[in-house]
């Protein structure tokens, strides 16, 4: 298990979602396989990674209370880099006005792209090289060839501004447990948007690197199933949180809260950290959270959180906001969308 030598804590959090949403029943080929009141966010022809991650990092550096100045890293995790040789994390430092001697980088390729930005903050901030990191992650999925995971595939950030654990600290991290493996599960040739799925394997590979993730970690922190409030597990489909539940032995309503999938669908870097921004949203003193996150050919991480006083001082329900101010497109919308081109909203 990984533990910092000294006690690490949130002091913030944000989030940003596009305003564009389409029911995913509106999409080519998703007729009959996809739950009808699902549905998506897009993003607009003045947003991509990059935008989004600005505005969820602004949010938690406001509810933190902390000046910029303070900030030693900012990591940011994402597949949908629009730059290709150029990280995302200096052009945040600029954007945000801390660039000059500040570390950044950007966490690539998987689906825990942001937890291991987390996690890397994590350490950074536990080992004293920084008194405060931001760990950020940010999506907008390409347009490819549509298969299930592309129907669920969407656009969103979240960030979480992370110091040593104190009176400012809304929520503790217990501890966190990491299971690598290099699994041919999902991937994509370079300069390819068609990703590729090997079918059962993929599962099999989720199923594995959590299961493993999650009972390292409960039983290093001797703790089980029934000791959290909340849990936030891998959503990349309807099956995959539901099914790994039952396997660890999570009741459903321990999930509800942290549940995106049917509202946002799967913003694939950080759809378990953004789960943690919809608790973390709702979440009362002393309850405890467990998010565990996945990322094809990667692996999992996961860790366990327990929220403390401080969290009810601060002002919440951005995100909650920001899941109501939405309008719907319809698909030739959803499709000028992705070529650029603005569109009125329903």
């Amino acid at each position: 298990m990984l533990r910092a030598n000294v006690p690490i804590g949130i002091e913030g959090f944000g989030a940003y979602l596009p305003k564009h949403r389409i029911r995913l029943r509106d999409l080519p080929l998703a007729q009959g396989a996809v739950p009808q009141d699902f549905e998506k966010a897009i993003c607009g022809p003045d947003e991509d990674a990059i935008t989004m991650a600005k505005e969820a990092v602004e949010r938690a550096l406001r509810m933190a209370g902390v000046g910029k100045a303070g900030i030693g890293a900012i990591l940011c995790g994402t597949t949908s880099n629009p730059y290709s040789g150029k990280p995302i994390g200096s052009v945040l430092s600029k954007a945000l006005g801390i660039e000059g001697p500040i570390l950044a980088a950007d966490i690539n390729f998987s689906g825990k792209s942001c937890s291991e930005a987390f996690l890397l903050c994590a350490g950074l901030v536990g080992s004293g090289m920084a008194s405060r990191a931001i760990a950020a992650g940010s999506d907008s999925i390409p347009w490819g060839p549509w298969n299930e995971g592309a129907i669920y595939s969407s656009c969103g950030a979240a960030a979480f501004v992370l110091g040593r654990d104190g009176g400012s600290s809304i929520a503790s991290l217990e501890g966190s447990s990491t299971w690598v493996m290099d699994a041919l599960d999902t991937w994509a040739l370079r300069g390819s948007a068609q990703r590729r799925n090997s079918g059962r394997f993929a599962e099999r590979a989720m199923v594995q690197c959590v299961t493993s993730s999650v009972e390292a970690l409960l039983r290093e922190l001797g703790l089980g199933p029934g000791d959290f409030d909340h849990v936030i597990l891998p959503q990349s489909d309807p099956r995959s949180a539901s099914g790994l539940a039952k396997r660890l032995g999570f009741k459903p309503e321990q999930m509800e809260a942290g549940l995106v999938l049917p509202k946002l669908g799967n913003v694939e870097a950080l759809s378990g950290m953004l789960g943690l921004v919809a608790v973390l949203d709702v979440a009362k003193p002393s309850e405890r959270i467990l998010v565990a996150t996945f990322g094809n050919g990667a692996g999992s991480d996961s860790f366990s959180l327990l929220v403390k006083d401080a969290i009810e001082e601060r002002e919440r329900g951005d995100f909650l906001n920001q899941l109501s101010r939405k309008g719907y497109v319809d698909y030739a919308g959803y499709s000028r969308l992705l070529l650029g081109v603005s569109v009125s909203r329903a």
